[in-house]
């Protein structure tokens, strides 16, 4: 079900999609509460939402900008209040590196500099040909993230059980 808006101005017909239901999310079938917790700590929900309804849409260069916001933003919560010598990305994505998934570190300066030119110079083709490819990386690194949380969040789980033992034994001694 479509609502469809269709208005003659100055001799041409303007059609405007209002809405629709099922929503292009429930169509398209995409998962983005997979890393809900992680987007939502660096304000990119909305974001990440935008960049894949964006390239579904057929607008590439748009789903493009909208990945650009999203590093942009993971760079912002790396660096935190950390007074850096400029505010260059080059600075930025070498003071965070280490915060990276090993697999990319290497790679993100090209990243940045593949989302920005993108945004300027490539086409609408040539912007869907990597679109994927550029998502992947951040999936990447939201899967890295996801993962060393969990993995933090068993260490101190371990360790609490462990100190309560320890205090049970010495508390039979």
């Amino acid at each position: 079900l479509m609502m469809i808006s269709i208005e003659l101005k100055d001799g041409s017909f303007i059609v405007r999609k209002i809405g629709q239901n099922p929503s292009m999310l429930t169509v398209k079938g995409f998962d983005f509460d997979k890393y809900k917790k992680i987007l939502e700590e660096i304000n990119a929900y909305e974001d990440y939402k935008k960049a894949d309804l964006s390239y579904a849409d057929k607008f590439y260069v748009g789903a493009f900008a909208y990945l650009r916001r999203i590093f942009e933003k993971l760079l912002k919560k790396f660096v935190g209040d950390e007074e850096l010598e400029d505010d260059h990305i080059d600075t930025k994505i070498k003071f965070t590196k280490k915060l990276f998934d090993p697999r990319i570190q290497g790679i993100l300066k090209n990243m940045y500099s593949i989302l920005s030119v993108s945004i300027h110079e490539l086409d609408e083709e040539e912007s869907k040909e990597y679109y994927e490819d550029l998502k992947a990386i951040l999936d990447m690194q939201f899967e890295y993230m996801k993962t060393e949380y969990e993995k933090k969040r068993q260490s101190e789980r371990l360790s609490a059980t462990l100190n309560k033992i320890v205090n049970d034994l010495k508390k039979t001694e």
